[in-house]
């Protein structure tokens, strides 16, 4: 059932906050649950913190090759953190990369079709040495896999969010 390498466009992750993604679908079969109201799902459209993800289940790949996802959102001065934050100082709040950083977290641990639920950050820590503005064009996200606990349906990651280009790094999150 497991894919090596999945790519999620924002149809997909339309379909990922209504539950009605096919993956959502393949779990409910293979796990015999009663419908897919018991699987995660992604926030509504205006929090949703990226446009398309990239998911690598592939041994090997990422820091400490246990697979790796990366994703990226096109700013725009629409998106909704810069006009309801701070008034006159638009700014993406930087709980929202954070939350976004845990989105791409649980939709790679919701793809490997072992751990499923409903996830919460429990430990960690994060470093903010940067701003997400209106200005800006584009964000990335990078998240590797540390640990996966699948019995204990337990993740172990870090990674990061960089701005404008993958290596102006300006959050970071780590166990």
């Amino acid at each position: 059932m497991k894919q090596e390498l999945i790519q999620l466009d924002k149809v997909d992750l339309v379909k990922l906050y209504n539950k009605e993604h096919e993956w959502h679908k393949l779990l409910v079969e293979k796990y015999n649950l009663p419908s897919s109201s018991e699987l995660p799902s992604l926030p509504q459209p205006y929090m949703l913190a990226f446009d398309r993800a990239t998911l690598s289940y592939v041994e090997g790949t990422g820091k400490y090759g246990k697979g790796y996802a990366e994703a990226e959102l096109d700013v725009s001065v629409q998106n909704p953190w810069f006009w309801c934050h701070f008034l006159g100082d638009p700014v993406m709040p930087g709980s929202q990369g954070l939350d976004g950083f845990l989105q791409l977290t649980g939709t790679w641990a919701f793809f490997s079709g072992e751990i499923f639920g409903r996830a919460r950050a429990l430990d960690g820590s994060y470093n903010y040495t940067g701003q997400i503005l209106p200005f800006h064009k584009k964000v990335f996200y990078r998240m590797d896999i540390n640990r996966f606990l699948k019995k204990k349906r337990l993740l172990y990651f870090d990674g990061h969010i960089a701005v404008e280009s993958p290596d102006n790094i300006i959050y970071t999150f780590g166990v």
